[in-house]
C-alpha cells in the first residue's frame, strides 16, 4: 500500500488530483535526497529515472516518485511515473524478468513544471508498488536498487514563442443549467488487526436542468489490499444516475468488482435501469482472464 497516499488517477475535481504527505510511503520506500538547492531549480517537461536494478521474481514492478521536500522536512509529490518490468521492451511484448540478475531499465515520469526555491531539497523514491493506481505484482517482491541517475528537462528560454492572436470573443446566452456543490470525500483505513489497507473515496453531482428537471449521480470506489499479499487486492465501484426530465424520471445503478488472485483477474459488471419506478432493463457481466505477466 505504499502508493495509497498518493493523488488519485484522473485529477481534475477533489478528491483526484490531490495527494497527502509522503511521509508515509517514503518510510515505505527506497530514497535519496538532495542537500539544500544552492539555487533555485526549474524542471520543465517529462523526467527519467534511469535505474539499474534486479528483482527476485520473475513479475516486478518499479514505481519512481520525485518529491519536492520543504525546509520543514515536509515532502510534496512533484510527479510519478511506474514501470511493469515484465513490459520494459514495450506492452505489446510481455517477457518474465530475469532474477537475480541486473537490469537497465528508464522508468519516464509524468511530464511537470516546477520551481524547487533555494534552500529546499529534491527526493527521489522508489518502491516495488504504486497501489492503488497500478494492479500490484501477484507475490511479494524483493526489488534492489544497485545503481542509476535522474535526467531533468530544464526549461529552454530560446525556445519560447509568442502566444497567437487570441479570436474576438462571441458573445452567447447565459447557460441555462445550475449546479449544486456535492462535496467529495476520501479517506484512508487500516485494519492494524487484519493487516488491511482500504481507500475509499466518492463524489457526486447535482444539476437543475433548463426545463425545471435535474440530474444527480454518485460514484463511491474502495480499494482494500492485505500488507502480506498482493494478490488480495480488491476494488469494488458503486454509481447512481438519476435524470427526472419532461415528467419522466430514470435511475441507473451500476455495481463494478475487480479481485483476483496469483493466476488470474477476475471482473463482474451489474446494471439495473429503472423508469418511473419500473425496471425496464437489467444486465450482468462477468469475466475472467490470465494476469499475462502482470
Amino acid at each position: 500500500s505504499v502508493g495509497a497516499r498518493g493523488p488519485r488517477w484522473c485529477p481534475g475535481g477533489a478528491p483526484a488530483g490531490y495527494g497527502a504527505a509522503m511521509r508515509p510511503a517514503d518510510d515505505g520506500s527506497l530514497t535519496w535526497s538532495t542537500p539544500p538547492l544552492a539555487v533555485a531549480l526549474e524542471v520543465l517537461g517529462a523526467p527519467v529515472a534511469r535505474l539499474v536494478v534486479r528483482v527476485d521474481r520473475p513479475v516486478a514492478q518499479v514505481a519512481v516518485r520525485l518529491e519536492h521536500v520543504h525546509p520543514d522536512g515536509r515532502s510534496a509529490l512533484a510527479t510519478r511515473g511506474i514501470l511493469n518490468l515484465t513490459r520494459r521492451t514495450g506492452a505489446e511484448r510481455p517477457e518474465p524478468v530475469p532474477t537475480g540478475e541486473p537490469l537497465a531499465v528508464d522508468v519516464r515520469l509524468q511530464a511537470v513544471g516546477l520551481r524547487i526555491r533555494a534552500g529546499d531539497r529534491l527526493r527521489v523514491a522508489v518502491a516495488g508498488c504504486d497501489w492503488p493506481t497500478a494492479w500490484p505484482p501477484p507475490v511479494p517482491v524483493v526489488l534492489e536498487v544497485l545503481g542509476g541517475h535522474l535526467l531533468l528537462p530544464r526549461p529552454d528560454g530560446a525556445a519560447e514563442v509568442d502566444p497567437p492572436a487570441a479570436p474576438t470573443p462571441v458573445s452567447a446566452p447565459p447557460l441555462a443549467l445550475a449546479h449544486d456543490d456535492v462535496p467529495a470525500t476520501w479517506e484512508l483505513v487500516h485494519e492494524a488487526v487484519a493487516g488491511v489497507t482500504r481507500s475509499r473515496a466518492a463524489s457526486g453531482w447535482s444539476t437543475r436542468l433548463p426545463d425545471g428537471g435535474r440530474s444527480t449521480g454518485s460514484i463511491a470506489t474502495e480499494a482494500s489490499i492485505a500488507d502480506d499479499d498482493p494478490a488480495s487486492c480488491r476494488v469494488e465501484a458503486r454509481a447512481t444516475a438519476t435524470v427526472l426530465h419532461d415528467g419522466v424520471e430514470a435511475h441507473a445503478r451500476g455495481h463494478l468488482v475487480v479481485h483476483g488472485d496469483a493466476e488470474e483477474l477476475h471482473v463482474t459488471v451489474e446494471l439495473v435501469v429503472e423508469r418511473d419506478g419500473a425496471v425496464i432493463a437489467e444486465r450482468s457481466f462477468g469475466a475472467s482472464a490470465p494476469r499475462d505477466l502482470l
